[in-house]
Order: C-alpha cells, then sequence, then structure tokens
C-alpha cells in the first residue's frame, strides 16, 4: 500500500450488528425523529454503514475548474459567514464543499 493511502474499511462483528440496527430504525422511524442520544446512535451506526458502502474522501481527486484555489477573503468575513461558492466552510481545508469540486 503506498504511503499516505487509507486501509480498506473494515468492521467488527459488533460494529456489524450496530450498523444493522441503525439502519433498520432509521428506515422504520428516522433519526431526525427520535430523541437526541438515541439518533445519535443511529447516526453512528449509519456511519459506519456509509463506510462499508465505501464512502471516502475525494479531496484527491480532479475538480471540473482548473484555476489554482483562491486565496482566503479579504477581511474576516469568511470566518463567520458562508461564501457564495460555498469555499472556506471548512477553514483547515477551504476547498471543501466548494462548488465544482
Amino acid at each position: 500500500m503506498p504511503a499516505g493511502a487509507v486501509p480498506p474499511f473494515r468492521s467488527t462483528l459488533a460494529g456489524r450488528l450496530y450498523a444493522a440496527w441503525a439502519e433498520r430504525i432509521d428506515r422504520t422511524i428516522g433519526w431526525s425523529v427520535l430523541p437526541r442520544y438515541t439518533g445519535a446512535l443511529v447516526l453512528g451506526g449509519m456511519r459506519i454503514v456509509l463506510r462499508r458502502r465505501n464512502l471516502q474522501d475525494t479531496e484527491g481527486l480532479p475538480t471540473t475548474t482548473t484555476a489554482d484555489p483562491e486565496p482566503a477573503p479579504e477581511g474576516d468575513r469568511h470566518l463567520t459567514a458562508r461564501t457564495a461558492d460555498g469555499s472556506w466552510n471548512d477553514l483547515s481545508v477551504p476547498t471543501m464543499g466548494r462548488a465544482d469540486t
């Protein structure tokens, strides 16, 4: 495996059972109508389901724009407000969620 490559996701038997429970609850009731902590548990199980189904980081994939990433906007408004193109939503990875990426 190349340096920096992420190994494939492998869940334990307990993790697979937890994920199956969470998926069933989500499909029958929906996590959003559950009490706060129960909903969070269901979301945790759904994360396992998504990872098992090959949800992965797309940061290394090419974007549809060929220009270099824009520098941070002037001032500090991007720290507290959304930008029009969706950039700077995550300050550690400014292009995450940006239009055309």
